[in-house]
């Protein structure tokens, strides 16, 4: 699949190699605006493997499970999504030194972009997953604009694709292609790794089969799983599912939520889900709301991850599957007999 992302087009210095000194703006790096700094070295430890990085956890994993041993694989966003992410010099260094830049897109990593011009790595080779899906015509899921912060957004796609089986394998495939594409001698070891990959996917979709036969709605705490609803509950997964916050975490007027009780009444919601971390107050009140005693369960969106120990910028490759895993166990026992 030949030709698979962008090169930057600004000019790289001559004759530094891998270990180029890069002049950063740290206004890209820290929002600090006006200052220079000279940005050195190799966090890559002079390994002579592709050097692949990812931006968030779940392309991380994926180009590991294809790609090691034969590639190194590090991760941007691992205890922070890509909203609160603030790169530092040894993220700079991280991104100077990668052969190969693994993205969202879709305005996830609104970091990413002035951090790759800054670095004047012409040859950087930067895949944006989301967007590379929608040219290949895959399907995203479109979502309504909302308000923000006092601000309207416009309609758009839905960046979350990596909680899609579907859109998550095409997106390995992808990855398999590029890296075969710049390590050749490596292509049929990837190719057998895809296939691993491949099945993972597929013992997810077993997985899901017995959901699709149960009626009712979930509630999420946030408007981050249409893709995963979509895997689970296939076609009709937009009655199967509800939010009581939006895309972007945005809280419900009083009328909303008013609104999302009559909902939750109409489509027999049959258990609540909230994220790592986070409090489930707000389902909690929803329940009380229902006046129903219904099943409160964690589902992880798999923006984040703990880190690996001993291993800098890295997570373990599994990560990724165990997470759905989980979820679907945690599903399966709340909307199953």
């Amino acid at each position: 699949m030949t030709g698979i992302g962008v090169k930057v087009k600004e000019m790289r210095g001559q004759g530094f190699g891998r270990a180029v000194v890069v002049i950063l703006s740290l206004a890209a790096l820290a929002g600090q605006g006006g200052c220079l700094r000279r940005v050195e070295g190799d966090a890559w430890e002079g390994t002579k493997k592709l050097r692949v990085l990812a931006t968030i956890v779940p392309w991380h994993c994926l180009a590991a499970l294809v790609g090691e041993p034969d590639v190194e694989v590090r991760c941007f966003c691992i205890t922070n999504g890509p909203h609160e992410f603030q790169p530092t010099v040894e993220e700079a260094r991280l991104l100077n030194g990668a052969d190969l830049v693994i993205a969202n897109g879709l305005g996830l990593e609104g970091f990413l972009m002035p951090m790759v011009r800054s670095s004047g790595r012409r040859d950087l080779r930067v895949v944006r997953i989301a967007e590379e899906l929608a040219k290949k015509g895959v399907p995203l899921i479109e979502v309504p604009g909302y308000q923000h912060h006092g601000h309207y957004h416009g309609p758009g796609n839905d960046p979350h694709v990596w909680l899609g089986w579907d859109e998550a394998e095409r997106a390995a495939e992808m990855i398999c292609d590029v890296m075969s594409e710049m390590r050749p001698d490596h292509k049929a070891d990837f190719a057998l790794r895809l296939e691993q990959v491949r099945q993972r996917f597929a013992e997810l979709r077993k997985l899901a089969e017995p959901l699709r036969q149960t009626e009712g709605a979930l509630v999420t705490a946030h408007d981050a799983f249409r893709y995963f609803g979509r895997s689970v509950f296939g076609p009709d997964y937009e009655q199967r599912l509800l939010a009581v916050r939006g895309l972007h975490g945005e809280e419900l007027s009083p009328r909303e939520f008013n609104n999302l009780v009559k909902l939750c009444q109409e489509r027999n919601v049959r258990a609540l889900a909230y994220e790592p971390g986070s409090s489930p107050a707000l389902l909690e009140r929803l329940q009380e709301s229902l006046k129903k005693k219904l099943p409160l369960i964690e589902l992880d969106p798999v923006e984040t991850a703990e880190p690996y120990e001993g291993r800098r910028f890295y997570v373990s490759a599994d990560w990724y599957f165990r997470r759905m895993e989980i979820n679907m166990q945690r599903l399966r026992e709340a909307l199953l007999p």
